[in-house]
C-alpha cells in the first residue's frame, strides 16, 4: 500500500490532490515548487539534502 509522503500532501487552500511539482537547484539549495492544478495556489519549500551525499560519491563495492 502506498504511504503518503510530505510531497503527497493536498493543496493547503482547496484540498485538491492534483498538484504539479518541480525541483530546482539554485545557488546550491534544493527547492520544491508546487502548484495546484485547480486553484493555482503556489508553494515553495526548501529541501534539505545531506551534505555528505552531495560531496562524497557513492561507495562502489568490489565484487
Amino acid at each position: 500500500m502506498h504511504s503518503a509522503s510530505p510531497s503527497d500532501l493536498p493543496c493547503a487552500v482547496c484540498g485538491c490532490l492534483e498538484i504539479e511539482r518541480d525541483e530546482v537547484v539554485d545557488r546550491g539549495a534544493h527547492w520544491r515548487l508546487s502548484e495546484c492544478c485547480r486553484c493555482s495556489h503556489r508553494e515553495v519549500r526548501r529541501i534539505t539534502v545531506p551534505l555528505r551525499a552531495v560531496l562524497e560519491p557513492p561507495a562502489v563495492s568490489a565484487a
